[in-house]
């Protein structure tokens, strides 16, 4: 089983950490906006298999260390029950996913990683691409973000701790990519945008990933065999 970290993480000094902000597949906790559509074990069943995609595209980036952070120890306890030994399972220290993602950083930094990349559940079509560019980018600046067509971000890495930087930001709103990046230059941090990519929480947006999938061979392929289980695909 996967442990809980006191602290700062063993292990990630010079490190290269991609840390998934995730909560625990449980009936009612995840994809509430898809509930109507799916039903809620629907809806959690299909959070499972985003989790088995993001974790394994994440897997994939040469030389990092994956973790996730979840919001408590009754999440913790059910990941770590998922995911394997290799993939620590942290619970964040205050609620909230702004908290979270500032104490992901500090936590992390802490431990002397290198780089950190905080990535959210909700994109499964992600290739490990897509992380390794943003890693890669945090060589000449200071914070990179991939932005999401909502207004939010799906991830969002920097190359040292941040205090503040989600200091004021709300959360899950048409402005927080915005107010993340204006906080960023407020503390002097130099930024850099990623391409673009759909998260999924909506009706609308789970039609948009059944089109995406129907249209390529390729990618996702937990949630690509879920569609298919329960006739989507």
């Amino acid at each position: 089983m996967s442990e809980a970290f006191e602290g700062a993480p063993p292990g990630e000094a010079g490190r290269r950490v991609i840390a998934l902000m995730a909560k625990a597949p449980l009936p009612g906790a995840v994809k509430t906006r898809l509930s109507g559509l799916l039903g809620t074990e629907g809806a959690a069943e299909l959070y499972a298999a985003f989790l088995a995609d993001t974790v394994a595209a994440a897997r994939r980036v040469a030389e990092a260390t994956v973790r996730i952070v979840c919001p408590d120890e009754e999440h913790r306890r059910v990941l770590a029950e998922i995911v394997g030994p290799d993939v620590g399972v942290l619970a964040q220290a205050r609620p909230g996913l702004m908290a979270g993602l500032g104490w992901a950083f500090g936590t992390h930094f802490a431990g002397r990683a290198a780089k950190v990349l905080l990535i959210s559940a909700d994109s499964p079509t992600r290739p490990a691409t897509a992380f390794a560019e943003a890693l890669r980018r945090l060589d000449a600046t200071d914070v990179c973000v991939g932005p999401c067509p909502d207004g939010g971000y799906h991830l969002i890495g920097a190359r040292r701790d941040c205090p503040g930087l989600f200091d004021g930001v709300a959360t899950s709103t048409a402005g927080t990519l915005a107010q993340t990046i204006a906080r960023a230059r407020e503390l002097g941090l130099s930024t850099s945008f990623l391409p673009a990519w759909r998260d999924v929480d909506t009706a609308e947006d789970f039609e948009a990933l059944v089109a995406e999938l129907r249209a390529t061979p390729d990618g996702a392929p937990a949630t690509r065999a879920w569609l298919a289980h329960t006739g989507w695909l």
